[in-house]
Order: C-alpha cells, then structure tokens, then sequence
C-alpha cells in the first residue's frame, strides 16, 4: 500500500471532523442568566391556558361567588391569552438571538482539470467555513443579542401580569355593579311597596270627603316607584350581561343575583406599602426591563467596534491541508457611530418613562387610597349614625300610626328616608371596594398579600338595614 494513501485518509478525516465540528456548533447558544427561570414563570403562568379549558368550568356557586367568575374570565379571556403567547413567543426568542455561531456552515468542493498524471483524489478540493454572506459574530455580540431579548422577554411578562389585573378589576367592578344593581332593586321594590300603601290610603280618604289632588299625587308617586323598579331591575340584566361577556358564560340567567353587598376588605396599616408597591408594579416592572434592554441595546452597539472572524478549512486531496481566518474590519463607522447614538438616546428616553411612571403610579395610588378612605369614613357615618336614627324614626313613625295619633304620611316618609339612607350606604361601600380594585389593578398584586387577610367576602351592610 503506497505511503499516499493514509495521507489521503488522513486528509478526510480532517476534512469530515472540520465539518462535523462546525455542524456541532450550530446547536449551541450563549444564553443568559435568569433564561430558565423565566421559562418556568412563563409555564406555571400558563398551565391553566393549555391544560384547561373555561366550558369545563362552573358558571357559579351562587350569586355572592365572584371567584369562579374571575377564574373563567382569566382562562377565557383572549387578551390575556394573547399577552401569554406574546410572553411565550418572546421567551422562546432569547435562544435564537444568543445561538452562536450565528452564520450558517458553508461546505465548497472544486475538481482541477489537468493534462498531468495525477489522482482524482489530489485534484479534489474540499473547503468548509461559515457563510460569507453573515460574518461570524464576535462571542460577546452574541451575549448580548441575547440579553436584550431576554429582558425584552421580562417585559412581555409584565405586560402580560398587567393584562391579568387589568381584567380583574373588570370582572370586580362587573361584579360590583351587579352587586348594587341588585341593592337597589330591592330598595326600588321596598319604595314601590310604600307608593302602593300611600295610594291606596289616599284612594280610602277620598272617599271620607278629603282633597282629590292628594290621590293624583299618591298616583303619580306610585307610578314613578314602579318605574323606578322597573329600571332598577333592568340594570341587574345589564350588570349580568356584561359579566357574562367578561367571564365567557353564554346566558346571563345562569349567573345567580348578589344578595348582599361586599364587606369592607382590610387594607394594609401603613399606606406607604401601597404606594411603594405601585411603584414597583407591572407597569413600573416592565418599563424597568425596558430601560435594561435599551442599556444591553447600546452594549450591543458599542461591540460593533470589534471586528469578526470567519475561520476557514480547506483539503486539497492528499497534496494540502490549510485552515485561515478572514477579518472583518468595522468599517462602516458612520453607521456604527449612529447606531451607538440611537442606543444612547432610547436609553436616556427608557430612562425619563421610567421616572415618570413611578411618579404617575404612586400619584394614582395616592388619589385611590384617599377616595377609598373618604368612601369609608362615609359608610362609617352612615351605618353607625343615620342608620341607627333612620331605624329609630321609622319605629317611633310606625307606632305612632298604630296608635292612631299621625297621619300614614309621616310613616312613609320615614321609611323613605330610611330606604335613601341604604341606597347611600350601599353606593359608599361599592365606590370604596371599586378604588380597592384599581389599586390592585395598579400594584400587580392582591391587597391580600400585604395583609394577610382572606379574599372578598360578602356581609350584610351594616345592622339593620335589611329590615
């Protein structure tokens, strides 16, 4: 066996294992830190969109149940299922921004036509290397491609959490104008049932010789009670038809009636967690990962200085073996040094939202929480102080006329005053629990994680005022 032979074996072996080890890269990536645990984020976020579906849901348990409500619209609901895919499709573009090498292998053969005697196999040229059309990036340009995509990743989770919330303070305050609709239907039909006793006490004194206009009044009176009913009950099928839409139930019969108002949730001893809290919420979060891209973007930019290199193989039969590298100077120093300004400004502008929605956020809390306490200073007052005395009016009234010493106008008119007291009872309480889901809203999180309490629940409002 001529001694070319292993030469000539040899010279494959170099050539196939150049290429081999060039393909082997191709599966490789420079991911960063943190990737896998946004993934993980990303998954437990997302169990629920692809493993269960909201027709398999109850509608609810009852019509106090706002839970099974919320949790069919967060599954149903296709924007939040559009903000998970949008998180998920940015996840999944990290690995492809820090693959590296970044350049697809480019595999070359060339035969040499000659008059001399020489073997087919030295005539063959076999040369690997990476596309001449995309230069092989500098390792570190590659690191960073991929830290800008995983921070823009961390935003899209953000956005994605804010979508969340978002749709729950409609679902609440769905809930919440459902929960009042309902309140003051049963004031509207307690009002009408005192119009009605009026009437007909003004058609009975008519006939004992009093004043007519007193039963056109009472008349009137009692339609404007029914029509006040009438409305009222036609707000409750408002309110159930537009939580049927948010919560993905096809018939709004199926969603029961509210029989009471919600009980006041506890809100944290110190309003500075609040604020503090909404300073760093979704919103805040996300434009924080923002402005970290914007900086790894200008990294990025600042790396373009560095020149690539393109490592080439190449065999020519059993005669050569070489490998060499191209360089490839940055010589497009305008466009780097624009790309380098453009970096710096967006920067700078990622920056200045920054400030301003953590001053805007904290501002809004603010207001919420002032709105929030002023609508329970005024439930306060209403349920320990007018209530009370409404009821104590409405008693002393209703004895009175018992006894036959007043007139049934003034027993109406103080269960009148003591159905407004209600209505205002009612229209505080759900103002109060409606800035409590804007400031949920606001910071990303449950107030019950500040205090430890349990979720929404529902209670009478106030003593009493059921009677």
């Amino acid at each position: 066996m001529s001694t070319s032979q292993p030469a000539s074996f040899a010279a494959m072996f170099t050539a196939t294992a150049a290429a081999a080890i060039l393909t082997l890269l191709q599966g490789c990536a420079l991911t960063p830190r943190g990737l896998d645990d946004e993934r993980a984020r990303l998954e437990a976020a997302g169990a629920k969109f692809e493993h269960v579906d909201a027709e398999t849901l109850p509608v609810t348990a009852g019509g106090d149940d706002w839970r099974t409500l919320l949790r069919r619209a967060l599954i149903a609901n296709g924007d939040v299922r559009a903000a998970w895919y949008d998180w998920k499709a940015a996840v999944e573009r990290v690995r492809g921004a820090s693959a590296w090498p970044n350049s697809n292998i480019s595999l070359g053969y060339s035969y040499l036509f000659s008059n001399e005697s020489v073997k087919s196999f030295d005539r063959s040229t076999f040369t690997a290397g990476f596309d001449s059309m995309e230069n092989l990036s500098f390792p570190g340009k590659t690191m960073a491609s991929g830290r800008v995509a995983l921070d823009d990743a961390r935003a899209a989770g953000e956005r994605f959490r804010r979508e969340k919330f978002q749709l729950q303070r409609k679902v609440l305050d769905a809930w919440l104008d459902l929960a009042m609709a309902a309140e003051n239907e049963r004031i509207a039909l307690a009002a009408a049932t005192l119009a009605d006793v009026g009437s007909d006490a003004a058609a009975a004194s008519l006939r004992t010789g009093s004043d007519q206009s007193a039963v056109l009044s009472a008349g009137i009176a009692g339609a404007r009670a029914r029509d006040a009913a009438a409305k009222a009950r036609a707000e409750v099928v408002r309110a159930k038809l537009a939580l049927a839409a948010l919560a993905a139930i096809e018939s709004s019969d199926s969603i029961a009636t509210p029989s009471r108002l919600p009980s006041p949730r506890t809100l944290p001893s110190s309003p500075l967690t609040i604020i503090r809290a909404a300073e760093t919420g979704p919103d805040v979060r996300g434009l924080e990962h923002d402005r970290n891209a914007r900086r790894n973007e200008q990294d990025l930019a600042e790396l373009q200085w560095i020149p690539d290199i393109n490592p080439t193989a190449a065999v020519t039969g059993s005669i050569e073996q070489s490998v060499g590298a191209i360089l490839v100077l940055p010589t497009k120093i305008a466009e780097i040094q624009s790309g380098i300004a453009v970096a710096k400004a967006m920067r700078r502008g990622a920056d200045a939202r920054l400030v301003q929605a953590r001053r805007d956020k904290g501002a809004e809390v603010r207001a919420a929480l002032v709105a929030a306490l002023d609508s329970e200073r005024a439930r306060r007052l209403l349920e320990q102080r007018v209530l009370p005395a409404a009821t104590s009016a409405a008693s002393v009234a209703e004895s009175v006329y018992v006894a036959g010493t007043s007139g049934l106008s003034m027993l109406v008119e103080a269960r009148t005053v003591l159905l407004e007291t209600r209505k205002e009872i009612a229209a505080a309480a759900i103002d109060r629990e409606k800035q409590l889901a804007a400031i949920e809203e606001l910071i990303g999180a449950d107030l019950e994680t500040f205090t430890d309490s349990e979720a929404i629940r529902v209670a009478q409002a106030g003593r009493g005022i059921s009677r």
